[in-house]
């Protein structure tokens, strides 16, 4: 399955173009330009590999999670934080890592804005720590 193959050099160039202005910091119009075209690639480049574990390439999740985690350490404050910390915890849960899962599903419901993302990221967070409570009693998960 190839996904865009030619987004990967985009988003690379895109993430220098930001690192260079951030690192720069002359000019605050340039910064927001940057980060307006770099955030929805390094998106996409998280995003895919997440998309691709959930079709069957499980291998895949831990990268998925490095470039979550990468993500919202440059943007910790900008746009979408709020589906990076749920895919985040998806993923987490998806590779069995509950107790990192719970404390990005516990962000997301923080950073909810509406009733829905609420429940949901609720959702993850109560399975997570259920999850956890279970490892902890040496109960079957399943």
């Amino acid at each position: 399955m190839q996904i865009a193959p030619w987004i990967d050099e985009r988003t690379f160039y895109a993430a220098n173009r930001l690192t260079d202005a951030i690192r720069e910091q002359k000019n605050r119009s340039n910064i927001l330009t940057c980060v307006n075209t770099a955030v929805p690639l390094l998106e996409q480049l998280a995003v895919r590999p997440h998309i691709r574990a959930r079709l069957g390439f499980p291998g895949l999740l831990n990268v998925a999670i490095d470039r979550y985690r990468w993500l919202l350490s440059i943007k910790p404050s900008l746009g979408n934080t709020y589906e990076l910390c749920f895919f985040l915890g998806e993923a987490l849960f998806a590779s069995e890592r509950y107790g990192e899962a719970a404390t990005a599903f516990a962000r997301a419901r923080d950073l909810a804005k509406t009733g829905k993302q609420y429940q949901e990221a609720r959702s993850g967070l109560d399975d997570a720590q259920a999850n956890v409570s279970k490892l902890s009693e040496g109960a079957p998960l399943f």
